[in-house]
């Protein structure tokens, strides 16, 4: 079973240290398929649990770009949900 951790940080260059913006785990599900695909559980510490495919001859450099796609995805979609649920009361 393979992980990564994928994490955005940013710089502050006055006081020289790293703020951790976001970070995602992701964890190889059950091993490849025989057709090459892998799945991986997309988790943080927020209640995130999404599934990210990689396709055959991925790189994993591929895979980090399209969980950060369905991380931002999810999220602008769970604002979405919030922001109707606001509306409605």
């Amino acid at each position: 079973m393979t992980a990564y951790w994928i994490r955005i940080e940013r710089m502050n260059d006055e006081a020289d240290e790293r703020e951790d913006l976001k970070t995602i785990a992701l964890t190889e599900q059950e091993g490849a398929l025989q057709t090459g695909t892998r799945f991986y559980s997309m988790t943080d510490y927020d209640g995130l649990d999404e599934l990210v495919v990689q396709l055959p001859g991925e790189s994993v450099f591929a895979l980090a770009a399209n969980a950060w796609m369905k991380y931002d995805y999810v999220m602008k979609m769970r604002e979405k949900e919030h922001h109707g649920t606001d509306r409605k009361k």
